[in-house]
C-alpha cells in the first residue's frame, strides 16, 4: 500500500472515530430534549433520566455485541472490510435516530 493510501485510511478512520465520539458525547446533552419531544405531555425529569439510563445501557450492550461480532467478521473478511461494515452500520442507525417517533424506536436504534 502506498503512503498516500495509508494516510487516506488513517484520515478516514480518524474521522469515523471523531463522528462516533461526537454522537456519543451529544447523547447525554440531548437526552432530556429527545425524551421531552418523544414523550410529549407524559414527560417528567425522572422518566427522562430513566430513559437516558436505558439509552446508555442499550448503547453499551450493542457496542459489546458489535465488537465481538465484527471482530469475528474481521477475522474472516479482513479488518478493512469489517471496519467499513461497522462505519456503515453506525452511520445508518445514527441517522435513523433523527426519525424515531417513540422512545422504544430510539432505544432500538441506540442498540443497533
Amino acid at each position: 500500500m502506498s503512503a498516500a493510501k495509508r494516510y487516506l485510511v488513517l484520515v478516514t478512520v480518524f474521522l469515523a472515530l471523531v463522528f462516533d465520539g461526537v454522537e456519543l458525547g451529544l447523547m447525554p446533552v440531548a437526552s432530556l430534549s429527545v425524551s421531552k419531544s418523544l414523550l410529549g405531555a407524559g414527560f417528567t425529569p425522572e422518566l427522562g433520566g430513566e430513559w437516558f439510563a436505558r439509552f446508555t445501557a442499550a448503547l453499551m450492550l450493542g457496542a459489546a455485541i458489535g465488537g465481538v461480532t465484527l471482530g469475528a467478521l474481521g477475522d474472516r473478511v479482513g479488518r478493512t472490510r469489517a471496519m467499513g461494515v461497522c462505519i456503515l452500520f453506525y452511520s445508518v442507525f445514527a441517522a435513523m435516530g433523527a426519525y424515531a417517533h417513540t422512545q422504544e424506536q430510539m432505544l432500538a436504534l441506540r442498540f443497533l
